[in-house]
């Protein structure tokens, strides 16, 4: 596959993705491929999210001066995490996703993705909470910061069905008492 084929074969899986928000097929992601995904978009969520508070954050603030972080730390752990973030997206986009696409060919287009659903309406009194989550997961591992982000998805979603519709991630499990 060309590099432009599978640039436009990355493009139809965004657009497979984002058509698919009121219409999710019945699987669910599991939770380990959730959290690879997470892994993977986190790099170009932080930049995102820095890019879009910039003008309301202090110019020390971590969200701001996260790069190194990314570079060092996020962005191998999402190149490293791409395989199992694959098998999600193509939960995610059902059939007809080609194989073979890997982290480069994807992650420009799932960071454009979302980075775009990340910073909608975001509103500059959310920017300073938004740099102490972003300070706070600076201080775990990517992988214990994409564990918590998913659980806390599986959270809002056990309370409220609804509130994650666009993002079909699997019950958590429960652990039995006995």
């Amino acid at each position: 596959m060309t590099k432009m084929s599978k640039f436009f074969a990355g493009a139809l899986a965004l657009t497979a993705l984002a058509s698919h928000q009121t219409a999710w097929a019945q699987d669910c992601v599991a939770t380990e491929e959730a959290e690879a995904l997470m892994t993977v978009v986190m790099p170009g969520g932080i930049t995102s999210l820095g890019q879009a508070c910039q003008a309301h954050l202090p110019a020390d603030a971590a969200l701001l001066n996260a790069t190194p972080y990314i570079e060092n730390t996020l962005t191998p752990a999402a190149r490293e995490a791409f395989p199992k973030a694959f098998e999600a997206i193509k939960t995610i986009a059902g059939d007809g996703l080609p194989d073979g696409l890997g982290y480069d060919d994807m992650a420009p287009l799932l960071d454009l993705f979302i980075g775009q659903e990340l910073t909608k309406g975001i509103k500059p009194e959310s920017c300073g909470p938004i740099n102490t989550i972003i300070e706070s997961i600076q201080a775990m591992t990517p992988a214990q910061a994409s564990s918590m982000v998913v659980a806390m998805v599986q959270l809002a979603s056990a309370s409220d069905p609804k509130s994650f519709d666009d993002l079909p991630i699997c019950p958590a499990n429960v652990a039995s008492a006995e």
